[in-house]
């Protein structure tokens, strides 16, 4: 795959060699190449009042990173982003923003691996933009130390006859929330849920899900399963409104 790696959530490099038609880059140098795209996608999956953690990241976030595939792009390889080097203590604030342009297709793995006596607070926004025909695979794994506390705000728009799927795969960590919400807007769109968490010693795993069917003729499927030991507790909310 393509591999990357983060530092408190922003890239350490940029590949040198992509497949063409692929985009990633800071946000702060696609601003300043194209600010009229970074414009008209950021925020746009985002409902600042559904979700505090979300909004207090985007308002809070510097930089981040932009991953975009153009119209018909299809990458046969994933995009592998590792967040493996984080602060040792504080407050992060990443941000991530993925475009795929109409008929376009990725798929994006993010690990957050387990860091050494780190206590540090990420509360991080990742925003998915899915165009016409698009689709994006997603997969997160999260493997902290327990000292460490997590809140993923996921925030996915979907246009017509589109495909998204995630796995949301929790390890580890103190505390982990993690905030998915999904708003298919065109017909024929196909949305996955899947989840997995294993929580030990005195973890404690939120999961909630929020999809807004707001066009008719869409498909959503939600698996999420659990593991809880020792004193270790867990949530599951899962929420599906289907607009009149």
């Amino acid at each position: 795959g393509i591999h990357l790696s983060t530092t408190n959530g922003l890239l350490d490099t940029t590949p040198s060699s992509l497949p063409q038609g692929v985009t990633i880059s800071s946000l702060a140098d696609a601003y300043e190449s194209n600010r009229i795209f970074v414009n008209d996608h950021l925020s746009r999956a985002f409902v600042a009042d559904r979700d505090a953690f979300s909004s207090l990241a985007a308002a809070a976030a510097e930089d981040g990173i932009l991953i975009h595939a153009a119209a018909g792009t299809r990458i046969d390889t994933p995009i592998v982003i590792h967040h493996d080097s984080v602060a040792t203590s504080g407050l992060v604030q990443p941000r991530i923003l993925v475009v795929a342009d109409k008929g376009a297709s990725l798929s994006l793995v993010e690990r957050f691996g387990h860091a050494e006596g780190s206590s540090v607070f990420e509360n991080r926004i990742a925003e998915m933009i899915v165009a016409d025909g698009a689709s994006i695979d997603h997969v997160l794994i999260y493997e902290r130390s327990q000292q460490s506390t997590f809140v993923n705000g996921l925030h996915v728009y979907q246009e017509g006859s589109s495909h998204y799927a995630t796995n949301t795969i929790t390890l580890g960590g103190g505390m982990v929330r993690n905030n998915l919400h999904f708003l298919p807007d065109g017909e024929e769109c196909e949305t996955h849920l899947n989840g997995l968490y294993i929580a030990r010693g005195s973890m404690h795993v939120d999961n909630h899900t929020f999809v807004d069917h707001a066009k008719p003729n869409c498909e959503s499927n939600e698996l999420f399963k659990g593991i809880i030991a020792d004193s270790a507790t867990g949530v599951f909310n899962g929420k599906i409104l289907v607009r009149q």
